[in-house]
């Protein structure tokens, strides 16, 4: 009896080991172009680049509610929506590889279960933050707010 409790012991901590390598894996896919500076997303929260922030709301047939934020941000030199979601995808998998750990930052990107998708929207591009629970869309708007100069709040 004792020698099949240690068994699934055993296999239970196995099991855990291969959730966290298969996250691993996941993390260093998705920064394998991403460089180490960049790998905190700053480049899609700065608010040197904000140019606005707006309220993305639920489509009609899945109820309303608010889902989330859109962070317009200005296009510079460089930047292209693969290479800003590659840096988005990254520091979102460094986030899931960190598991519940407190974060310590006000960033939107950083809200616990937050989806991030960038587009283009001609000189600008948008950094849809969104997450299905209402209370961390409230949270993502807050901290996407927060980060505008006080010169373009826009509800």
């Amino acid at each position: 009896m004792r020698r099949l409790a240690i068994m699934i012991a055993l296999s239970t901590c196995l099991t855990a080991l291969d959730s966290v390598a298969a996250v691993l894996s996941m993390e260093e896919i998705a920064c394998r172009d991403v460089p180490e500076g960049q790998r905190d997303a700053e480049i899609l929260t700065n608010p040197e680049s904000i140019r606005s922030v707006a309220e993305i709301k639920r489509e009609h047939d899945t109820g309303a509610g608010l889902r989330g934020a859109r962070i317009a941000l200005t296009a510079a030199p460089g930047m292209t929506v693969e290479g800003l979601q590659r840096i988005a995808d990254c520091h979102m998998a460094e986030l899931a590889a960190l598991g519940s750990a407190p974060r310590a930052t006000r960033s939107p990107l950083d809200v616990t279960g937050a989806s991030v998708t960038v587009k283009s929207a001609g000189a600008t591009f948008t950094v849809d933050v969104t997450s299905p629970d209402p209370s961390k869309a409230h949270t993502i708007l807050v901290r996407a707010r927060a980060l505008l100069p006080h010169r373009a709040h826009k509800h």
